[in-house]
C-alpha cells in the first residue's frame, strides 16, 4: 500500500473501506441467539391435560366439602319433640343439630366417652335399683339413656361404627388426595413434554404419563366406591335396633364421580397414545428388516449376490477314466 507522495492518503482510505465493510456486514445470529421453536401440541395432549385438571379439581374439591350424604328433616324426631335440622355428612366433618360443622373425630370422641360412661352406670346395683322404681312409677325415660339398655346398646354400636367410618374416610381422602396429585403431575409432565432426539426417552415419557394416570385414576374411581358401600352399612346398621335417619348421597359424591371419570378418561387418552407409539416402531422395524431382505430385488439380483462360480470337475487320469482302465496293460 506505500505509493510514493501519496502513501498516507492510501492507507487512510483502505482502513475507511475496510471499517464500513466489516461494520455493515450483516451478522449471524447463532443458535443460542435464535428462540426456540416450540412443538405444537397434539389433539390428544390437549385432551390429556384438560381431563386431567377438570378431574383433580373435581376429586380435589369433593373430597374437603360436607355433602356427601344428606339426611331430610326427620318427621318421626321432630314428633318426639327433638328438632331434627338436615344433616350433612361429609369425610371429614358433619353438620350438628345447629349446622354446624363438627369433625368425625371429635363426634366419635363424645359417643364413645358417653358408651362408657353409661356402661359403668348401668352396671351398678344403685343405677338398676333406679330403673326398677322408674319402670314401677312409668317414669323411666326420665332416668336417661344409662337407664336403658337398649339405648346404651346403641349408644355402643354408634361409638363402634363411628370409629370404623373415621378410619375409612380418612384412608378415602388418601386416596383421593393421590389420584387428584397424579393428576396435577400428568398434566404438567404431558404440558412440558418436548420430542425427544432418543426414542428410548420418548418412549419412557409417554410410559411414565399413562403408568401415573393409571394410577391415580384408580384412586379416584376406589376412593368414592369405598365411600358408597362402607358409609351405606354403617347407616343400615345403627337403624336396625333404633331409629337412625338413613342419609342418601349428596352432590359432593358426584363431584368425586366426575373427576374420577375424568380421569379415567385422561388415562385411556395417556395409555392409547403410549400403545399407537409402540405399535409405530413396531411397524417401523417391521419395515426395516423387509426392506433389508428386498434390497437386492429392488437393486437388480438378490442381497446374498450371485453363486460361486463352479469349475468343471477334476480329471483324474488320462482320457477321464482312473488310472489301469483305460490303459492297456504293459507287457
Amino acid at each position: 500500500l506505500h505509493v510514493p507522495g501519496g502513501g498516507r492518503q492510501v492507507r487512510a482510505t483502505v482502513l475507511q473501506f475496510s471499517l464500513h465493510t466489516f461494520y455493515n456486514m450483516p451478522k449471524k445470529e447463532g443458535k443460542k441467539n435464535q428462540p426456540k421453536e416450540k412443538t405444537p401440541r397434539t389433539p390428544t395432549q390437549k385432551r390429556i391435560m384438560y381431563c386431567c385438571l377438570s378431574g383433580a379439581v373435581c376429586v380435589a374439591g369433593a373430597a374437603f366439602t360436607a355433602k356427601w350424604r344428606t339426611a331430610e328433616v326427620d318427621p318421626v324426631i321432630n314428633q318426639s319433640g327433638r328438632a331434627w335440622q338436615e344433616r350433612h355428612y361429609g369425610l371429614l366433618s358433619l353438620s350438628s343439630s345447629s349446622s354446624a360443622l363438627v369433625s368425625w373425630e371429635k363426634v366419635e370422641q363424645g359417643v364413645c366417652l358417653k358408651a362408657k360412661v353409661y356402661a359403668g352406670a348401668g352396671n351398678g346395683v344403685q343405677s338398676q335399683a333406679k330403673m326398677a322404681a322408674g319402670a314401677l312409677a312409668g317414669s323411666a325415660s326420665s332416668l336417661g339413656c344409662a337407664a336403658w339398655p337398649a339405648c346404651v346398646q346403641h349408644t355402643q354400636l354408634r361409638c363402634e361404627k363411628y370409629k370404623a367410618h373415621v378410619m375409612w374416610n380418612q384412608g378415602v381422602v388418601a386416596l383421593m388426595s393421590l389420584g387428584a396429585a397424579a393428576a396435577l403431575l400428568a398434566a404438567a409432565l404431558v404440558y412440558t413434554e418436548e420430542e425427544a432426539k432418543k426414542i428410548e426417552d420418548q418412549e419412557q415419557q409417554l410410559k411414565r404419563t399413562s403408568m401415573g394416570l393409571a394410577g391415580g385414576a384408580a384412586c379416584a374411581v376406589l376412593g368414592p366406591a369405598v365411600y358408597a358401600v362402607q358409609s351405606d352399612m354403617m347407616f343400615k346398621a345403627l337403624a336396625a335396633n333404633a331409629h337412625y335417619p338413613y342419609a342418601q348421597l349428596n352432590m359432593s359424591f358426584y363431584a368425586a364421580v366426575v373427576g374420577a371419570i375424568c380421569l379415567t378418561l385422561a388415562s385411556a387418552f395417556a395409555t392409547q397414545r403410549f400403545w399407537a407409539f409402540q405399535k409405530s416402531q413396531d411397524d417401523q422395524q417391521w419395515e426395516d428388516a423387509s426392506l433389508v431382505a428386498n434390497a437386492g430385488f429392488s437393486g437388480g439380483g438378490p442381497a446374498w449376490g450371485p453363486p460361486p462360480l463352479m469349475g468343471p470337475p477334476p480329471i483324474p487320469g488320462v482320457g477321464g477314466f482312473g488310472p489301469g482302465i483305460a490303459m492297456p496293460p504293459q507287457h
